[in-house]
């Protein structure tokens, strides 16, 4: 590879002078001398590794060069491709030609030799299209001592194939996403750390996937309902109602959701499009070659390919028209990318103008950094003449693909995903249920309490299972609806009352709902707005905490859920406001 002496003197010597101890009892005893190999930890160790893979790599890519080394068969003009390479995982591409096969062995055997490092052959697989003939399959089994296995192959996690997509090829993840929710079935997750654990953890699992291949819907489907389930219910196989759709919950928070993503897929594509028409690769190449030919990939038609291909296709024409082309040089293609702000021209045009397919690159109608109008009104029309004809601020770099999306021009997946995703009208009311600072558990029990989705007399008899009602702790025994016993009951009345007088707020006239928006929408000085913004979520969070003890058989006084109601405010307060001094940290005297 080009190192000189003095450096392989040096690494040898590294290497080869290695001396360990054995420990007894926690006691070294004697030292013995390594052959060769480098000390646990050593930084070196990384280097050298990547060295060998370096030289193995280039000696396949060496095999293009030996006439008598037939390749595997690629696209014509395509970049010569015949293995891929990530850390310690390889694909190795070639044909079923036996000379060719022992060229590439000679290259491992060789590697082996010279890095010390042995190929393990139990764990290597040969894939060979189904319909090869059986001698086929054994001369190549001879020849690399390999065993075949069938599609798919599992590269990086993610399933390789050529047939129909089948269930059965994303089993590995699904059995994954299962092992985790197991793990966690038998420990006390609060409903926040549930949502932590699906947002952090099981979302990324699949996004990795979604990236590369198109998965079934069915299989996104039956992700969504493992991860629904175990919100609800923090088992897999638990039996819990399910109070809303997992599509609700994934609904951004000020449009009444809980935030979890959804919907990445489409997102994922997007950006690889982006990358497909921005940036220069060996993938890139290798697809344009396959499937645009001499064709422009914004108009190129569908004509079936891979389905990660098609998928892009399907994404084509909601990310191209966001791919702004910033003139430098006029490398920009004059009909097909987006230099004017309105699209691609060859889409603009009127039907009658034709696309005169000489002009290719923005340049050709650029003399000496000007316009050239002329030959610009000669090939468009009018109106579009006028419209491009500007500065053109012409320099010696390529022109820039700028994402209309982002104010600093760089795609980023979030902006694709909040472009393309499932909407609903935004509410202030919703984004004021969320509060920084507050336990997950009691912004989404306000979620639910705001939905009527709370477990109550009257709720469960909407869904037909009839019983007696009463809410037994208030001196009238009443009827147990969400209004009385977040609000008409005695305690409920005390409670509210005792809080919005400090905050120097009316009740009169005002039903639950409403009394809860007055709180959220009350201007006061802005330290004060979280707390405001959190006072009605922690009252009716406290009540619901005394409705249950006392339903099982555990009294709770009035003054006591003044209290915690008290004690919660002063921990939000000193989280958000941690240099506040003892006294302001009460909750009643930061409200007055």
């Amino acid at each position: 590879m080009g190192f000189s002496e003095w450096f392989i003197g040096l690494i040898f010597r590294i290497v080869s002078n290695n001396w360990y101890s054995v420990l007894v009892n926690g006691q070294p005893h004697g030292f013995f001398k390594s052959t060769i190999g480098v000390k646990h930890g050593d930084p070196l160790s990384p280097t050298l590794f990547i060295l060998a893979a370096e030289a193995m790599s280039r000696g396949i890519n060496v095999l293009h060069h030996n006439l008598y080394f037939c390749g595997f068969g690629m696209p014509k003009w395509s970049p010569k491709i015949n293995h891929l390479a990530y850390a310690d995982d390889a694909i190795i591409f070639s044909s079923s030609d036996a000379t060719s096969l022992r060229l590439i062995m000679e290259v491992i055997n060789a590697y082996e030799t010279t890095s010390v490092q042995l190929i393990n052959k139990a764990k290597s697989v040969v894939y060979v299209h189904h319909s090869t003939r059986d001698e086929v399959v054994r001369k190549i089994e001879v020849i690399t001592s390999i065993q075949r296995k069938d599609f798919p192959l599992i590269y990086l996690g993610c399933p390789i194939f050529y047939k129909r997509r089948k269930m059965e090829y994303y089993e590995d993840l699904i059995s994954k996403v299962l092992d985790k929710l197991q793990a966690w079935k038998g420990k006390l997750l609060s409903i926040g750390g549930r949502a932590v654990l699906i947002s952090s953890v099981l979302k990324t699992m699949t996004i990795h996937l979604l990236s590369a291949v198109n998965q079934l819907a069915y299989v996104l489907n039956k992700l969504h309902k493992l991860f629904v389930r175990f919100y609800w219910s923090n088992s897999i196989d638990g039996r819990a109602r399910h109070w809303a759709s997992w599509d609700t919950l994934c609904l951004p928070k000020h449009e009444g959701g809980v935030g979890f993503l959804n919907d990445m897929s489409n997102a994922l594509f997007c950006k690889l499009w982006w990358n497909f028409r921005t940036k220069p690769s060996l993938w890139g190449s290798f697809m344009s070659q396959k499937y645009l030919k001499k064709m422009h990939a914004t108009v190129v038609p569908w004509r079936g390919g891979s389905h990660v291909w098609r998928k892009m296709l399907e994404r084509r024409d909601s990310t191209e028209h966001l791919i702004f082309w910033k003139l430098k040089m006029g490398s920009s293609l004059f009909w097909f990318d987006n230099w004017t702000c309105l699209g691609s021209l060859y889409f603009v045009i009127p039907p009658e103008f034709i696309v005169d397919e000489i002009i290719h690159n923005v340049s050709y109608v650029v003399v000496e950094g000007q316009w050239d109008e002329h030959k610009i009104r000669e090939i468009l029309p009018g109106d579009l003449a006028m419209h491009t004809i500007q500065d053109p601020s012409m320099n010696d770099e390529l022109d820039k693909p700028i994402w209309c999306l982002e104010t600093r021009g760089q795609f980023t997946v979030k902006s694709a995903w909040e472009y393309l995703r499932r909407r609903k009208d935004p509410a202030t009311t919703h984004e004021k249920i969320w509060v920084k600072g507050l336990p997950f558990k009691i912004s989404f029990f306000m979620w639910k309490l705001w939905k009527g989705t709370l477990p109550l007399d009257d709720v469960i008899r909407r869904m037909r299972y009839y019983m007696p009602s009463k809410y037994w702790w208030c001196v009238m025994p009443k009827e147990e609806i969400l209004s009385h016993v977040f609000y008409r009951s005695l305690t409920a009345l005390k409670v509210w009352s005792y809080f919005y007088s400090h905050a120097r707020l009316s009740l009169e006239g005002l039903n639950l709902h409403q009394a809860i928006v007055k709180c959220w929408t009350t201007k006061v000085i802005p330290r004060l707005e979280p707390i405001f913004q959190a006072l009605p979520n922690i009252i009716v969070w406290e009540l619901w905490k005394r409705r249950n003890n006392n339903k099982h058989g555990e009294a709770v006084s009035t003054n006591r859920v003044v209290y915690q109601v008290c004690n919660t405010i002063q921990s939000l307060i000193k989280l958000r406001k941690p240099g506040i001094d003892r006294d302001h940290s009460d909750g009643l005297i930061y409200l007055e």
